[in-house]
């Protein structure tokens, strides 16, 4: 009994060392992307949450960024020719970047989609006679998504797929058999085999809009109902969005065995949209607005707690109130992969403001708990 219970005490002492040092490196936190007051905007992390994505204002025009905790805010480099340049993506391993590049709003052509390596050199992605946008980005960087218009009589928005061995590849749309048709992609799976967006089509005065999965094996495919669909989880199993309800837009999260389910709003005349999801798809993240003052709020949605205002999240249960006094966190845009890490824009007393907050899923210490348990009991047998 006395050797029993000393392995259990020994036990509970590193489980607790062992998640004092989790939060040593990883601590929760709440930094302002950008120090010098220039509207800025986060838009994608890595999977471990330590690299940001996204574009400021610089006098020149939009820059896009990359950032890191060691390095801070740094413009990449801008293609020649566009006067402005937007990052929209990252690889899992921070190293490759996808956005696009522009001079004018006038015009679809002159923009570019464009793929930046960290360290040195990037990729134009270009189509005769059309503009371009990136707008996802495989972990390994290899494979790139966006939409490219301007190609042919009817002049409509295409999803492509696109690599350095392919080029651009479009995907079709669901509406081929219709005078106009269109599609437009959003997200992209971790290995880069599943494509998520939308697609329509119009035949006179009737409008179609659905969101679609796009795979490999079986092409595009609809996910009926789903006015926009913005992000798809590591696996591909998991599609979050906005559908239009009687009420106005409302987040859902979709897979292909359940189907959708409606997150919610915050409140009376409130809409929501999801705009992203992390790897396991447990963590959806977005904004709701007030349909009466357009004021957005940013939201963060687990299961088992549902949606919650994420000021609220840092201020209550993680003690930021002192960081956050004179914000209104806005969007959160993206999510690492194992959910820890937030990625958005905040106004902060009139100013649009990127971020990043971190704290862990409830989950992590309980599973170092089991783990740890599990390898004495492997010792003790």
């Amino acid at each position: 009994m006395r050797s029993i219970t000393a392995i259990l005490v020994a036990t509970i002492v590193a489980l607790a060392a062992t998640a004092t040092q989790a939060t040593a490196a990883k601590p929760h936190s709440f930094i302002v992307i950008g120090d010098d007051g220039a509207p800025t905007e986060a838009v994608a992390v890595s999977a471990d949450g330590s690299v940001v994505v996204g574009s400021y204002h610089t006098p020149d025009g939009q820059r896009a960024f990359i950032w890191t905790e060691a390095g801070g805010r740094v413009a990449l480099d801008q293609p020649a020719g566009p006067t402005w340049s937007w990052a929209t993506a990252v690889s899992g391993d921070g190293n490759t970047i996808a956005g696009y590049a522009g001079s004018s709003f006038g015009t679809r052509i002159g923009w570019e989609g464009v793929r930046w390596q960290v360290g040195g050199g990037m990729d134009i992605l270009t189509a005769a006679g059309a503009g371009v946008w990136a707008a996802g980005i495989s972990a390994d960087g290899a494979t790139v998504v966006g939409t490219s218009q301007g190609v042919g009589a009817s002049d409509q928005a295409m999803a492509y797929r696109w690599t350095a061995g392919g080029g651009i590849q479009p995907l079709g749309t669901l509406y081929d058999t219709l005078p106009t048709h269109s599609s437009i992609a959003k997200g992209i799976s971790a290995d880069g085999s599943t494509i998520v967006g939308n697609t329509g089509g119009t035949e006179g005065i009737n409008s179609y809009n659905v969101g679609f999965r796009w795979t490999q094996d079986q092409g595009m495919t609809s996910v009926g109902g789903a006015f926009s669909v913005n992000a798809v989880s590591r696996d591909g199993q998991v599609i979050v969005g906005a559908v239009d309800t009687a009420q106005g837009f409302e987040a859902f999260r979709w897979t292909p065995a359940d189907g959708f389910d409606l997150l919610g709003t915050l409140g009376p005349n409130q809409t929501s949209q999801a705009l992203g999801v992390s790897g396991d798809g447990r963590r959806v993240v977005g904004f709701v607005e007030d349909q009466s003052t357009d004021l957005r709020t940013a939201f963060v949605w687990e299961e088992g707690k549902g949606m919650r205002l994420l000021q609220d999240v840092l201020v209550n249960e993680f003690g930021f109130a002192d960081d956050l006094v004179g914000w209104t966190l806005t969007k959160v845009y993206a999510v690492s992969d194992d959910g820890s890490t937030l990625v958005g824009r905040g106004n902060f007393e009139g100013q649009d403001l990127a971020f990043r907050a971190v704290f862990p899923e409830p989950a992590t210490l309980t599973l170092l708990a089991l783990g740890g348990l599990g390898v004495v009991l492997r010792r003790r047998n």
